[in-house]
């Protein structure tokens, strides 16, 4: 008799069929696409190969500064996510918020796949009373078909012309501007509190897509500033001309993992922007710099 049968033999058989449970749910796991993960008191699912979860592993302070902002904004108001993703960023608010606040919770994000998980996200805090509307669409000012490219948990917009349809998986959805989605879900621009914005490089012209309606609204406007080619840094410098031209005048900088860079006005914000550009082509590298007084 091999040692593995002898063992067998003497084990009691309510611990072998336990045995063969936990095998049989750990190999489901792992072959699982997806993942869970708790976000505060709410549990996520994820698509496996989601990035959050290292992210916060290594950077404590990464996606908590947000969260803690819209935290403290009044209530019945209104706070559109834009690029919301599978909605971790959602969750994130709403562990700042109650559903009391009378607070409407506006998530946009084009990829149907991450709108999927988004829903089922949803789902729970939708039960205990939050007010959240979810939409399957770009936003943008520009009506140009575009496809979403996904990688490590996160996707970018892609006009169509520029890729080869045969090489990358493609989604076609709705786009609209700030102003029409929130026609559709009859949001007054006076009830705007918050607009995030997360798109891998079209923030500019995601943010530029409320024209107008800036002038009527105030809300705080966050949004990523990565930009790696001539449109995307052409776009956010029309961006923030744009922004002072509506009256924004004091802007805060952030690390891509949390931590608060400077504060600083809207020509020093543009002067940093050049920096990031040239940052980005290889040009320039901040470990240490010179001064001068």
């Amino acid at each position: 008799m091999s040692v593995k049968s002898l063992i067998k033999s003497l084990t009691p058989p309510i611990l072998l069929d336990a045995a063969r449970s936990l095998r049989t749910q750990a190999s489901k796991t792992l072959s699982s696409p997806y993942r869970h993960y708790a976000i505060g008191r709410f549990d996520a699912k994820l698509n496996r190969d989601h990035a959050l979860p290292r992210i916060r592993a290594r950077y404590p302070l990464y996606d908590r500064f947000l969260p803690f902002l819209a935290g403290r904004l009044p209530g019945r108001g209104a706070i559109i996510d834009v690029g919301a993703n599978v909605g971790d960023t959602l969750l994130l608010m709403l562990n700042e918020r109650t559903p009391a606040d009378e607070t409407l919770f506006v998530c946009a994000e084009p990829d149907p796949d991450y709108f999927a998980l988004m829903k089922e996200n949803a789902a729970q805090p939708m039960a205990e009373g939050y007010q959240i509307i979810l939409e399957n669409a770009f936003i943008s000012r520009s009506k140009d078909d575009r496809i979403t490219v996904k990688h490590a948990g996160t996707a970018t917009s892609v006009k169509v012309s520029t890729i080869e349809r045969e090489r990358e998986r493609e989604f076609y959805t709705l786009c609209l501007t700030l102003p029409e989605l929130m026609e559709k879900h009859a949001i007054a621009s006076r009830l705007l509190t918050l607009v995030k914005v997360d798109t891998d490089g079209w923030d500019w012209d995601c943010v530029m897509s409320l024209g107008d309606a800036l002038r009527t609204a105030s809300p705080l406007i966050y949004w990523e500033h990565w930009c790696e080619t001539p449109e995307q840094h052409e776009g956010y410098s029309e961006m923030l001309d744009y922004l002072e031209e509506m009256g924004f005048g004091a802007f805060a900088v952030f690390d891509n993992v949390g931590h608060l860079i400077f504060t600083l006005d809207a020509d020093r914000v543009k002067s940093y922007h050049r920096y990031l550009l040239k940052a980005l082509r290889g040009e320039a590298r901040l470990n240490y710099g010179d001064g001068y007084y």
